[in-house]
């Protein structure tokens, strides 16, 4: 059997058609990995932006309610720049403050 394998890599080397061929199935499965990957990362962006919709609309929403509920432009503006900081990490930038207000 390991005279075979070594046989077979042996011919590799030396035939022409036997080297294109090797060099073409290590293309192949060098995209089907490819592949794999960028399917992979696709449905993971695909999840991470379905979560950003849906934190969007639920942002708006609140944003809304805060409007309407009788609250004004200030409270309005307090509500955009928390959520502003929570999407920060929790830091309220003061250079915000006086962009709205």
């Amino acid at each position: 059997m390991g005279e075979n394998i070594a046989a077979i890599w042996e011919r590799t080397w030396d035939d022409p058609i036997a080297f294109y061929t090797f060099v073409l199935s290590i293309f192949t499965a060098w995209l089907a990995i490819v592949t794999i990957g960028l399917t992979i990362v696709g449905a993971w962006q695909g999840y991470n932006i379905r979560q950003a919709v849906l934190n969007d609309e639920e942002s708006r929403r609140t944003l809304q309610r805060t409007y309407v509920s009788g609250g004004g432009t200030v409270r309005l503006w307090n509500a955009i720049s928390d959520q502003y900081a929570q999407s920060r990490g929790n830091r309220r930038s003061s250079s915000l403050d006086l962009v709205w207000i």
